[in-house]
């Protein structure tokens, strides 16, 4: 028994100090004889759920859910569907949380017997499955699968539908198709748009419609940004298509707080060979344009991926954009975007030295302020590639690595040593005209710790008295003390207000024989 408690203590410890520090790890996971992908990852508790395909010898394929742990570590692996000529094309919207603690899987399949069918998973944390629906269309395929959850557990699919004719010999124009289930699966209405056109992304307006967007094809003008927005039932409310008359390429759509929608696309610039990232502001009522849209060059090509997170609070976009030119030139860079269309910095990644077949498809938040992201090599066999970075794109390096990064002046938790002193700021990044939130805890013997705030030419700029008071999170009155009554945790409002946009290291100080205690941290004030 003592031994198990030891052993929960030690567990504790080390899940308590990946929790309260920057953890990074860049993970590749494959086998030799089986080409993987990951497209999704959700972070959880005690790690992070990845969801992806593989395809095997013999023609299987399959959709596999994995568990890795805060390092980046497998742990299990479940096939949630599985088959011989069976297709499973994602991208990082296929993998959603339900309001009922559960998760919804979009994938696609098909037999030998069959066209390809959009295929809704219902599953749990552990990878058990609920239910699955095949929603079979005999003379048609469907791929490309996106889910938008609703508040009553229903579900919107969108995708592409492609008809097909003279006993699947002859097939007719892709479309832009929505699904609309309820909270078991059942249909309830469908749609399609445009012609050859080709989604990459839905997302749900305010309004309660929808936006859909990705690229169409035309005699007149190649290949165009296209964008579809919807009401609520899927009636069209309009259709645009954006780009010059040459080709230009797709694009990405979501909603800004202000109600207007953000274009994200590819675009022919006026330099030869040249494609830039196009960044427009659109009117969510008829999608035109609002103000000057920016273009950004690099290399040849400058474009974004599947994968972004939008922070309303603040205004800043993350997102995953791919520069690419003559061979061995491929960068896929973390990228932070203002809603006006300016970059704000890069910071490149890859999964290890060839770099040129990298892609990402999903990125998530984590609660230590950074990000997790989901995505693959191709290079053969595909490899599924997870990676952990700060809010600033920082990692350990190229794939395999995993480190933890613990703030200047904090020695790591060690087994059966109680760490007094924990702190988080957020949200981070925050507007230079707003306020944050600091959530901390103090030392027993102390009334009040201070946060000082410090610019990177390492100048205090700031600082602020936190009592040992205020909001108490998890008080514990049983083991009080005279300085510090609830020997809890707390926070308080951070005044940020006047401060340049830029980034700062902000330190929890504490009075002489303390120090071991600190905590620190940096944080992005934006723009907005």
């Amino acid at each position: 028994m003592k031994k198990i408690i030891v052993s929960l203590i030690a567990f504790l410890c080390y899940y308590s100090a990946l929790h309260t520090q920057t953890v990074y790890f860049n993970q590749t996971y494959y086998e030799d004889s089986i080409s993987m992908g990951s497209v999704a990852v959700k972070p959880i508790s005690d790690g992070y759920l990845v969801v992806g395909d593989f395809n095997a010898s013999g023609g299987y394929s399959a959709t596999y859910l994995r568990k890795i742990n805060l390092i980046g570590d497998s742990e299990w692996t479940e096939i949630l569907d599985g088959d011989v000529q069976y297709s499973a094309i994602f991208f990082g919207n296929s993998f959603v949380a339900t309001f009922d603690g559960n998760y919804f899987v979009g994938a696609e399949r098909s037999n030998p017997s069959a066209l390809s069918d959009f295929l809704l998973i219902k599953i749990t944390a552990e990878g058990d499955i609920l239910w699955k629906k095949q929603y079979e269309t005999p003379t048609s395929v469907e791929t490309g699968t996106h889910l938008l959850i609703h508040q009553n557990n229903g579900c919107l699919i969108a995708g592409i539908r492609q008809q097909y004719f003279n006993d699947n010999t002859t097939y007719g124009p892709s479309q832009f198709y929505i699904l609309k289930v309820d909270s078991t699966g059942n249909q309830l209405w469908d749609a399609t748009y445009g012609m050859w056109a080709t989604l990459l992304y839905a997302e749900q307006t305010q309004d309660g419609g929808y936006v859909l967007s990705g690229y169409r094809y035309s005699n007149s003008t190649g290949y165009d940004m296209y964008v579809v927005k919807t009401d609520s039932i899927g009636t069209l409310q309009w259709q645009k298509t954006f780009g010059t008359n040459d080709d230009d390429g797709g694009c990405k759509v979501f909603q800004l707080a202000n109600g207007n929608l953000m274009l994200m696309g590819l675009i022919k610039s006026t330099l030869p060979d040249k494609k830039g990232l196009y960044l427009a502001n659109l009117s969510a009522a008829n999608g035109t344009i609002i103000g000057q849209p920016k273009t950004h060059l690099k290399n040849n090509s400058y474009s974004p991926s599947s994968a972004h997170y939008y922070y309303p609070e603040t205004g800043l976009i993350i997102a995953v954009p791919i520069a690419y030119g003559p061979p061995p030139i491929w960068e896929v860079a973390i990228t932070a975007i203002s809603e006006e269309g300016d970059i704000l910095w890069e910071a490149p990644i890859s999964s290890d030295t060839n770099t040129d077949d990298d892609y990402i498809r999903d990125i998530e938040p984590t609660p230590d302020g950074g990000f997790v992201l989901a995505g693959f090599n191709s290079n053969s066999p595909t490899k599924s590639w997870v990676l952990k970075v700060d809010s600033l794109g920082n990692t350990c390096g190229t794939a395999p690595c995993s480190s933890v990064e613990y703030p200047i002046g904090i020695n790591p938790i060690q087994t059966g040593v109680r760490q007094y002193v924990q702190a988080q700021v957020f949200p981070n990044p925050v507007p230079n005209n707003g306020t944050a939130q600091i959530t901390y805890s103090l030392p027993p013997q102390l009334s009040f710790g201070v946060v000082e705030l410090y610019d990177l030419q390492g100048q205090k700029v700031r600082y602020q008295v936190l009592p040992a008071g205020g909001s108490s999170l998890t008080p514990s009155p049983q083991t009080q003390s005279p300085l510090n009554p609830l020997k809890g945790t707390f926070t308080q409002i951070l005044d940020l207000s006047g401060l340049p946009s830029g980034m700062y290291v902000w330190r929890l100080a504490l009075p002489g024989g303390y120090e071991r205690h600190e905590s620190t941290g940096k944080i992005l004030v934006s723009e907005k």
